[in-house]
Formats: C-alpha cells, structure tokens, sequence
C-alpha cells in the first residue's frame, strides 16, 4: 500500500508541476485501521513515526509534512492499546494531531466499520483538525 501511495501522489503532483503550479504536501489525514495484533499495538506510535518520515522523504516537496490521526473507534484490546499510542505521540509532537471517534460507536453497524453518518462526522473533524493546525495555507 505504501508503494501505491507514494506512486499515486507523485503522479498527481507530477500533473501539478507540468502545469506550472507549486505545491506542498501538508498534510496525511489517517484514519487507523482496525485490526492490529498485539505486537502491532505495542509499537503504533513508533511505526506512525516512521511512515511520516519515510512519506517526508519519499513524497515530493512533503518535508513538512504533518500527520492528523482519527483514532480507533471500536474498544477493547489492541485498539485501546493503539488508539493511546496515537493520542500520546500527538501529545508529544508538533508533527502529529488526534482526534477520539469513540462518540461514534452507534455508528458502527458490524461493531467495526463506520457508517455513512460516521464517515462524514470523521471528515468534518479532519476539516476541523487541519484548520485548527493551520495546514490549509490559501494560494496568495
């Protein structure tokens, strides 16, 4: 997945380049996933360093770059274990931002995956967390 991220962004701005705009990527708006193994959990904040670094390095004009993390809704286990990595490392970092989705748990029909009103409540929070952060830089 990393490999299509990383192609699929340098192709769009690649687009923005041949067309005679600048750009700069600002922003990762995460969304974790839900199913971490133990071992996983345990090395969450560890592992979300490392991706925003190896993305500053391989993105273009991406060095940065912060990173917004909606946190796991569903509760138990891994997923408190990793939903407090995620909260811990934006508490320590400039680079990292997170927001808690747990309110959100009525919107998990298969007690996993969020509905259609869960999705645009977490998209209006990442709008809300990326104004809040001042990544939106308007073009002057």
């Amino acid at each position: 997945m990393y490999d299509h991220v990383v192609k699929t962004v340098t192709t769009a701005t690649d687009s923005l380049t041949r067309a005679g705009h600048t750009f700069e990527v600002v922003a990762l708006l995460y969304l974790q996933g839900e199913s971490d193994s133990a071992a996983e959990a345990t090395v969450a904040d560890t592992r979300m360093k490392e991706l925003t670094d190896h993305l500053r390095r391989d993105l273009p004009s991406a060095n940065g770059l912060r990173v917004i993390i909606a946190g796991i809704a569903a509760s138990g286990g891994t997923r408190d274990v990793v939903r407090a990595k995620h909260a811990a490392l934006a508490l320590d970092s400039g680079t990292f931002s997170f927001f808690a989705t747990t309110d959100l748990r009525q919107h998990l029909p298969d007690q996993l995956h969020f509905d259609k009103m869960a999705k645009l409540i977490v998209g209006e929070r990442f709008a809300e967390a990326s104004l809040k952060q001042t990544i939106h830089r308007p073009a002057p």
